[in-house]
């Protein structure tokens, strides 16, 4: 059967209307406030049955007066807390609460203890305020001759009970504000400074970072900065300057430059290389020349004496000392040959020693002396049988 026109027009409102509850629902769900159990201890005698009951009521969670929370056990929330710091685990200071919120990202945390023995068990669930540091709550509570599962329900029933009275919210998230993104501040021109440039002489080109403003003078306006001025000219010296211009610098600013003539260099011939001067052999002295040729006739003249003496001596060896006889008729004879000897041996020496004197500038190449007034040189030589002598002049 066909649908009416006006059912069909409630349908589309109808499917609005059933999809609200679960729109609804969802995120109150996935927004659930942590609550991490801080703590939970059990007695030495608490058999593993009952701490499974425990745990396993823990996990089921639970709504708290603020609505449903999501509890994280408490192995997850002991090694969040040893990563951020070992100090924070087991500890239930004031201090060591909200630093335990502030990593765990909660304002809420559970601590539980389970105590007892021969099915008598005592628990007791606390609830603190990780915001401050302060207890919110606490319940303590038994279950006489009791099984693991009454264990279990019991536990179930008081922690539902606890957590109505307390309200647990999710931690405030930092409000994210986001800058309007900036507006690039329009670049301000600096000030252009007027600069007004003087070069001597007239006809010297100007040149700044080697572009040519001209000859003589020129005159730029320039922004902040280091510039190079250069100016030339023939026949002169090229000058180069650094200009600064400042961004507060009063203008104009003034430069002048002055060229420096080009000064030929003027190269100076060597000087002539001086001409060697033969060195002349030192003249002899005229004195020691002749003092050389007396001392020379002197020993050849003594040691002719000498030699002609010796000779009469050696000769007279062995003659009678009679001037008339034979030996027979003078018993004594001339013993000479010593004396003779002597004398030889010496007048050699002498005459050889003169000799050498006498031809001494011969010898030793050295020049003869300027020439002296002549002198004349004699040597006699005497001879007789009981006496020798030797006469000259010089």
């Amino acid at each position: 059967m066909p649908a009416s026109p006006r059912l069909a027009s409630l349908l589309p409102a109808a499917l609005c209307v059933a999809a609200l509850p679960v729109l609804f629902s969802a995120p109150a769900s996935a927004q659930a406030p942590p609550l991490p159990v801080l703590r939970l201890e059990y007695g030495a005698s608490i058999p593993p049955v009952v701490q499974a009951e425990v745990r396993d009521a823990l996990a089921q969670g639970g709504s708290a007066g603020s609505g449903p929370v999501e509890v994280i056990d408490a192995a997850a929330t002991r090694k969040k807390l040893l990563d951020a710091s070992p100090a924070l685990a087991g500890c239930e200071s004031k201090e060591c609460l909200k630093r335990s919120g502030e990593v765990l990202k909660a304002t809420a945390g559970l601590a539980v203890e389970v105590q007892g023995e021969a099915q008598i068990y005592d628990m007791q669930i606390i609830v603190y305020n990780l915001t401050d540091g302060s207890t919110a709550t606490s319940e303590k509570f038994s279950c006489d001759v009791c099984t693991a599962r009454e264990v279990g329900e019991k536990f179930t029933t008081t922690l539902q009970a606890v957590l109505k009275r307390v309200q647990v919210k999710a931690p405030a998230q930092p409000e994210i504000k986001v800058a309007p993104p900036k507006e690039d501040p329009k670049p301000v021109k600096p000030a252009l400074v007027e600069v007004q440039i003087q070069a001597t002489p007239a006809e010297a080109r100007i040149f700044l970072d080697d572009a040519p403003l001209g000859a003589g003078s020129a005159a730029v306006k320039l922004a902040p900065g280091d510039y190079q001025v250069r100016t030339e000219a023939p026949g002169f010296e090229p000058t180069r300057t650094t200009l600064i211009v400042k961004p507060d610098a009063p203008g104009p600013i003034k430069v002048e430059l002055a060229l420096s003539p080009v000064v030929a260099a003027q190269v100076t011939p060597p000087p002539p290389e001086p001409t060697p001067t033969p060195t002349p052999a030192p003249a002899a002295s005229p004195e020691r020349s002749t003092g050389r040729l007396i001392g020379g006739g002197v020993a050849l003249g003594v040691g002719l004496g000498a030699l002609g003496a010796g000779a009469w001596l050696l000769g007279l060896d062995g003659e009678a000392t009679c001037a008339e006889g034979a030996i027979n008729q003078c018993p004594n004879v001339y013993e000479t040959s010593a004396g003779g000897t002597v004398l030889v041996a010496v007048g050699a020496s002498s005459a050889t020693a003169g000799l050498f004197l006498l031809l001494w500038d011969v010898l030793t190449g050295e020049p003869t002396p300027a020439a002296a007034p002549a002198t004349t040189h004699h040597l006699r030589l005497h001879l007789a049988p009981d006496q020798v002598g030797v006469s000259g002049a010089w």
